[in-house]
């Protein structure tokens, strides 16, 4: 008898499963509607909420710091007029006309060529509001989250998963063309989607836990591959996302006997070949990139003020001396966007070489950690406006969209407030799939993955230049690897307090 998709049942989960099958059968049956509607009311009110917040008049989101056209141009959008404050004030209406998703193809512009048919928000032919995009990440993370429910997820899990996003450092995002939210929705589905795997070595109680039928194998693999492709293909940064799946899975192949067949070796393989095409694509290929500006910032904003010696570190990576005193900064508060001889020099730079220079000199490891720490320690995830420009605005002032109780200034305060905070939280996380392997296995490895390898991008492409808004997605990861700390520590008092009531009651 099969459990799950990639897991069979041993004897003896059969025989456990024997005792409690008929009392749940028959609860199942008495009561289907109320049991369905408990494991999905967590996606409707999520999807009641994100719509109250992102569809109200005048529209909120996240203003454009002119990265909007990488993904605005391929889906055939352009602005009525040049932001004049880039990255204060927020633009509500866009035209539209001929696309060309070849041009500058990514995930991201694919969607937002898809809003264009959300066309009943009153925008006239040739033009589309911004709430159109919103509304449909919004309908795609209700999916995610309602599928994860009716799977077997438990409720006050997929209530905390839809607190999580209806932060508005994130869900402002929706209302937006930055690639990230389609790596929202994919983090958020990758976290269901492993936890869902895990819980298989739960035995057949949390099986039956479902509402759902089994499905179909065919499905499983197509709804992570999907996922790989909308994260992974977002935008440059996100393309080790389908790495961080990789991971996971291999990882279950080696270690799970239960977990190894055709086709969970299908899945991996598949996984490695999204992960080869989406690199390609941005590195190689027609996907955009920016390379002359990202070597820039990755030496003088970045190992040039993490270096011990900074000026040996640039000498190792074939900057010459007449251009070693060049801004510590970035390339347009340098003024070097533009030629300059220090371009060619760049253009050889290596990646493996600067990781070198980092991992060889400890007080660059420190100063990379310390950054990062501090700027996930934040309560906002990003440092832009959220709302438009009102008529009375006589220069730039940033306006932010924040409610009292919103998970960034509630629940996240409890494990972000300090360095400290924040490595007891990776420690605590690295431990899990030690302490309880294989229950929380795979979903460890995805989350500890995902957020090491944003660690390593960030710093790397762009060095320290903009590194609290290039920690966004990570500083999802994290909140994620909260909550699954969090799952672990609640189900072992569970488990630890229901035998001892059993042995009272005996």
């Amino acid at each position: 008898m099969k459990m799950g998709y990639f897991m069979e049942d041993s004897p003896s989960n059969i025989e456990a499963g024997r005792a409690t099958d008929g009392i749940q059968d028959s609860a199942a049956r008495k009561w289907p509607n109320v049991m369905t509607f408990n494991r999905i009311l967590p996606a409707l009110v999520f999807l009641l909420a994100a719509c109250f917040m992102l569809l109200q008049t005048p529209c909120v989101g996240v203003s454009d710091i002119l990265d909007f056209w990488r993904v605005m141009k391929p889906a055939g959008i352009e602005h009525i007029e040049t932001p004049t404050y880039p990255g204060y004030y927020v633009q509500c209406t866009f035209k539209t006309g001929p696309p060309d998703l070849c041009s500058l193809p990514s995930s991201s512009a694919v969607l937002a060529f898809f809003s264009r048919g959300f066309s009943f928000f009153g925008a006239e032919t040739g033009f589309m509001d911004l709430r159109q995009i919103g509304l449909l990440y919004v309908l795609l993370l209700t999916v995610v989250l309602a599928t994860a429910g009716l799977c077997g997820l438990p409720v006050l899990e997929v209530w905390l998963l839809s607190f999580i996003a209806l932060d508005p450092s994130y869900l402002l995002f929706f209302n937006s063309f930055y690639a990230d939210p389609s790596l929202f929705v994919a983090l958020i589905g990758g976290y269901c989607w492993f936890r869902w795997n895990d819980r298989k070595f739960d035995g057949p109680r949390i099986q039956r836990s479902s509402v759902l039928p089994s499905a179909n194998q065919a499905v499983v693999v197509s709804v992570l591959l999907m996922l790989c492709i909308i994260g992974g293909a977002s935008k440059m940064q996100y393309v080790t996302f389908p790495l961080a799946v990789l991971l996971s899975l291999i990882v279950l192949l080696v270690a799970g006997p239960s977990f190894r067949s055709r086709v969970a070796v299908f899945l991996s393989i598949a996984v490695l070949a999204i992960a080869v095409a989406v690199a390609w694509n941005f590195f190689f290929g027609p996907g955009p990139r920016f390379l002359k500006y990202n070597n820039y910032n990755a030496v003088f904003g970045g190992i040039a003020e993490a270096a011990s010696n900074s000026d040996e570190a640039l000498a190792e990576l074939g900057i010459s001396a007449e251009h070693r005193g060049l801004p510590r900064t970035d390339i347009w508060s340098a003024g070097m966007v533009n030629t300059h001889a220090v371009h060619d020099e760049l253009s050889r730079l290596s990646r493996f070489q600067l990781a070198s220079e980092y991992c060889s000199d400890p007080r660059a490891i420190w100063f990379v950690y310390t950054r990062i720490c501090t700027d996930l320690s934040k309560t906002t995830g990003h440092p832009r406006g959220n709302m438009i420009r009102p008529s009375s605005d006589t220069g730039p002032k940033k306006r932010v969209f924040e409610y009292p109780l919103q998970h960034s200034k509630t629940i996240r305060r409890a494990y972000s407030w300090s360095i400290t905070s924040l490595s007891t939280l990776f420690f605590l996380a690295a431990l899990v799939p030690f302490a309880v392997r294989p229950r929380y296995l795979s979903t460890s490895l995805f989350l500890l993955g995902w957020i090491g390898s944003q660690f390593v991008v960030a710093v790397l492409g762009e060095g320290f230049v903009n590194l609290h808004q290039h920690l966004i997605g990570a500083r999802l990861g994290v909140d994620l690897l909260a909550l699954q700390l969090t799952v672990v520590v609640v189900t072992a008092i569970v488990e630890h307090i229901r035998p001892t009531r059993e042995m009272r009651g005996a």
